[in-house]
């Protein structure tokens, strides 16, 4: 018996590598995997998932849970897609407690950041005067709670954190050296 390989579950974890898939050959591959798969459904599925183009529409039904998580403790995923040859249907009540130890690794990482900023600039939080969350992760409960742990409450800003990515990236581009905000450049 052998294992799908990880290297695709690995590409299934992010939507713009899941496109990628739809290459003849691996393609190839997983329809050799179905061939002696013990669930032929599941990876059956997958397969019309990946040649549908399906990828994005599933991540969007993510999304849209994760964003209701970050309002109510319980969201419903719901993700529909019917063609020719395929009926894909999930359903799920997702519990934040539950979408919170999916993501404890990634929350760890967020908090090493921070102390790794701050340890880099050799300063205490206590020093910092001003903490601005961006992008839609600073929604989430358990990211807003790693700031609140390490500043005082009256630092943190948010405001726009959606837009203010794209708005901070712009500034950048319009800045004398955009080279200079590189992660090369920052970690030198």
């Amino acid at each position: 018996m052998l294992e799908v390989p990880t290297y695709l579950h690995h590409r299934f974890a992010q939507w713009n590598q899941l496109a990628l898939m739809k290459s003849p050959t691996v393609l190839r591959e997983l329809r050799e995997y179905l061939r002696y798969a013990i669930e032929r459904d599941g990876l059956a599925k997958f397969i019309a998932l990946i040649e549908n183009d399906l990828g994005y529409p599933l991540y969007k039904a993510v999304a849209d849970v994760k964003a209701a998580l970050s309002h109510e403790p319980v969201a419903k995923l719901e993700f529909r897609a019917q063609g020719y040859d395929y009926d894909l249907a999930l359903d799920a009540t997702i519990e934040r407690s539950a979408f919170e130890s999916w993501i404890a690794d990634d929350l760890m990482k967020i908090e090493e950041a921070v102390d790794d900023a701050l340890g880099q600039a050799k300063l205490d939080a206590s020093a910092i005067d001003r903490v601005f969350l961006t992008g839609g992760t600073s929604f989430v409960p358990a990211v807003r709670a790693i700031f609140d742990q390490r500043f005082k409450p009256e630092t943190i800003e948010t405001g726009d954190q959606l837009e203010s990515i794209a708005y901070g990236l712009a500034l950048i581009a319009r800045s004398e050296n955009p080279a200079a905000w590189s992660s090369a450049a920052l970690n030198s």
